[in-house]
């Protein structure tokens, strides 16, 4: 006999935390409760869907801009979906911060 919980409260952690293009990042998905899940990425990227597996997607956005990305987790006893637009921007290569006293 085998017991499986559904999956209960899917949701994509940090998706607002807004990411930096061009180096290496994690998606992670989470859960209340849910056993034997399957995870299902589908991140928009040049407006085609690339597809991804796995808890946890590593990955790189090559060009800042917003991302569209569903989270699909199934068992055999229930199935959820979530979505996201995550945001990338290019990284900083130069600040200057300008001081003065009033």
């Amino acid at each position: 006999i085998r017991v499986l919980d559904p999956i209960l409260n899917l949701q994509i952690k940090d998706c607002q935390v807004v990411r930096v293009s061009q180096i290496s990042t994690s998606i992670q998905a989470t859960f209340d409760s849910g056993t034997n899940i399957t995870f299902m990425w589908y991140i928009e990227i040049n407006k085609q869907n690339r597809t991804f597996t796995g808890q946890t997607v590593s990955m790189k956005f090559q060009t800042e801009g917003n991302y569209n990305i569903t989270l699909v987790a199934f068992n055999d006893i229930s199935s959820k979906t979530t979505k996201c637009q995550l945001q990338a921007q290019l990284p900083l290569n130069y600040i200057t911060l300008i001081v003065s006293n009033p």
